[in-house]
């Protein structure tokens, strides 16, 4: 939702999608600009698992050099990159806007 907010206030189209196939396979948000698309998966939990970049990594292998950045938001504290997917405190949402433009 604050994704959402951060765009409409701006008076810009949100561009945000969800993916989801018939093999289960989803990531909660996609952000669309231009051809360029950015996968965020969101948990709520405070402690990382590699299982949560699932859905991420097979949209960035499904959609290739269209990827621009893959996030995954949490409850966590600790910001670093694992797998090429930027880890980010759920506080710190609206800076993907501000990283992908």
């Amino acid at each position: 939702m604050e994704l959402y907010k951060y765009r409409h206030n701006r008076g810009l189209e949100p561009n945000l999608y969800f993916f989801r196939d018939s093999e289960q396979n989803e990531v909660d948000i996609i952000i669309k600009q231009g051809n360029l698309l950015t996968p965020v998966e969101i948990k709520s939990a405070k402690t990382f698992d590699t299982s949560f970049l699932r859905g991420v990594n097979y949209f960035k292998k499904l959609v290739g050099d269209r990827i621009n950045n893959s996030y995954l938001v949490y409850s966590g504290e600790q910001s670093q990159i694992i797998s090429g997917v930027k880890l980010i405190n759920y506080r710190d949402i609206n800076n993907i806007y501000e990283e992908i433009s």
